[in-house]
């Protein structure tokens, strides 16, 4: 039930204009700000990292499955060439694994692990 209660508030905060949903969201924000120092800054920092999650789902939908960093970081490759065939690995917050996956493409043993 608050699945389906989740999906027909999206869509109907969907036909907002960006305008009014950007004001909703920056009053929801300076309300939070209002309240005592430390539970204002408590539900900031969680807002924030709702806000970060949710433009990670974003961007790995935008590069249809894999996270934009990858290709515009190249951090695999800092991984990579510091590894030798053979190499046992632990990737402890993998993800997906896609740094793992260019790990044992390059020979190593990998193991990853992830709370998701």
């Amino acid at each position: 039930m608050k699945e389906i209660i989740w999906k027909i508030f999206v869509r109907v905060f969907g036909l907002f204009p960006v305008a009014l949903r950007k004001l909703l969201c920056r009053l929801a924000f300076a309300a939070s700000a209002e309240s005592s120092p430390k539970s204002g800054l408590q539900e900031l920092i969680s807002l924030h990292e709702d806000l970060i999650w949710h433009i990670n789902q974003v961007a790995i939908r935008y590069e249809k499955g894999i996270h934009p960093k990858h290709r515009l970081m190249d951090y695999h490759l800092f991984f990579v060439e510091r590894l030798k065939k053979g190499d046992r690995v632990l990737d402890i917050s993998c993800g997906f694994g896609a740094v793992a996956f260019s790990m044992a493409k390059a020979g190593a043993l990998v193991t990853g692990i992830d709370v998701d």
